[in-house]
């Protein structure tokens, strides 16, 4: 079940493994030691810890705590909650302004659409020749775009490579395709996709930025990995030498469409430092195979129990009164020995105290914020 503890719990924990991410995008180094997979990997497990914040109770410890900042959020909100008024409150905070930045989302989607409708023209016999070379099956279309600075590739259920109306050489037009085409092979529009919806979602989280932010730059770190992996030193040159061609013409051509959605860009001119990443770490030597497969399982290794133990353990605050209620006779604090539950026939439940019955929300006590309690079952 999804509630305000497990959806921190998935906060704290994808904010760990998106930090860990950012910093490993930044050490060239630790990539080529360990190569792109870590990457890749720890890249879906922050995904998945953000799209799936659930508790499974019947798995779950929960590990109180009653001194600390977490308890301290917690614990009013636990109190405000008897009702479910505090619930109600956060959701409207939480969807609405997510409703509006998805109906913005949408019409930035049609825009693109749009420009790409008005703007494109047939591709040449030479590109559907080198194409066709790829993809054998004709899934793919390819058009050419007059003003357009970048060679892209947009469309998630008809995918067209959209080129620059220049004119390329055979052998850059071929790596020029072949980028995109691996782009569309390894599923990356759908992969940027789920991230811009993630930060639509949760807006309210600044990792979510941060992830995005990396995304495209990993994405690109796999695509050259991926496309190179058969290549020698001389066809490595030559494709670096086309994303090179391919930067100064661009600077004397319009811009590609501001679109973070969507699309697959040959390079990102924003990017220097990623771009010059790219470039060192595909004319890298040879390092040792097996020293490299041994670093990249132990960071997925670590990164996929840190993922599994946060849905094993929830932490949870307990309540300990303070002493001063006890203090002038007050006796009305409940706990295990004065309070219990019982089970209603609908699933809900009524908590009894001091002769006061109050109802209580299943999900509530799935959550364990009733635990300490005797229960009378239905």
């Amino acid at each position: 079940m999804i509630s305000l503890t497990s959806i921190i719990g998935a906060f704290l924990i994808s904010g760990i493994l998106i930090l860990f991410l950012h910093l490993f995008c930044k050490k060239t180094r630790w990539i080529e030691r360990t190569g792109v997979v870590p990457l890749v990997a720890v890249l879906i497990l922050c995904v998945l810890r953000l799209a799936v914040p659930l508790d499974t109770y019947e798995l779950t410890d929960f590990v109180y705590d009653d001194y600390n900042f977490y308890a301290a959020i917690m614990l009013p909100y636990t109190l405000a909650n008897m009702n479910g008024v505090a619930d109600r409150v956060l959701l409207a905070l939480w969807f609405v302004p997510a409703a509006i930045l998805f109906v913005r989302f949408g019409m930035q989607l049609f825009s693109l659409r749009r420009y790409f409708k008005q703007q494109a023209t047939d591709a040449k016999a030479s590109d559907w020749t080198l194409l066709g070379r790829l993809d054998h099956a004709g899934r793919l279309s390819i058009k050419r775009i007059p003003d357009l600075a970048v060679p892209m590739l947009s469309g998630l259920f008809h995918p067209t490579i959209y080129l620059p109306d220049t004119d390329f050489s055979e052998h850059q037009l071929f790596y020029i395709i072949l980028h995109e085409y691996t782009h569309w092979k390894n599923r990356d529009l759908w992969m940027k996709l789920f991230v811009q919806l993630l930060c639509i979602v949760f807006w309210w989280n600044p990792f979510v930025y941060l992830l995005r932010k990396d995304l495209g730059h990993i994405l690109e770190l796999r695509c050259d990995a991926s496309l190179t992996k058969g290549f020698d030193e001389e066809e490595k040159l030559c494709y670096l030498q086309t994303v090179l061609e391919t930067m100064k013409m661009s600077k004397e051509k319009g811009s590609a469409p501001n679109s973070y959605l969507c699309t697959a860009k040959l390079y990102n001119a924003k990017q220097q430092d990623g771009i010059r990443q790219r470039f060192h770490l595909l004319l890298e030597s040879a390092t040792n195979v097996w020293a490299k497969f041994c670093r990249s399982f132990f960071i997925i290794f670590a990164s996929v129990s840190l993922t599994i133990l946060s849905y094993v353990f929830v932490v949870s605050p307990a309540y300990i009164a303070d002493t001063e209620l006890w203090e002038d006779g007050t006796t009305a604090v409940a706990d295990e020995t004065n309070s219990y539950l019982i089970q209603q026939s609908d699933g809900s439940y009524l908590f009894c105290f001091d002769g006061c019955s109050i109802p209580v929300p299943e999900s509530d006590v799935k959550a364990g914020y009733y635990r300490i309690y005797p229960i009378i079952k239905h």
